[in-house]
């Protein structure tokens, strides 16, 4: 039987903002990208990473 894992991610208000004019496939893009650490709620935004 297929399943489907699920992340849960903290997102940042701009990555949410950049999620709405560029789409969900967009932003994941931005966080393969990254280096970040996914757990961290205070970490800095990929989109500012990205500028």
């Amino acid at each position: 039987m297929p399943f489907q894992v699920c992340w849960l991610i903290p997102v940042t208000s701009d990555e949410i903002d950049y999620r709405k004019e560029h789409g969900t496939d967009a932003l994941e893009e931005l966080f393969e990208t990254r280096q970040f650490d996914y757990s961290d709620p205070f970490r800095a935004s990929v989109v500012e990473l990205s500028r």
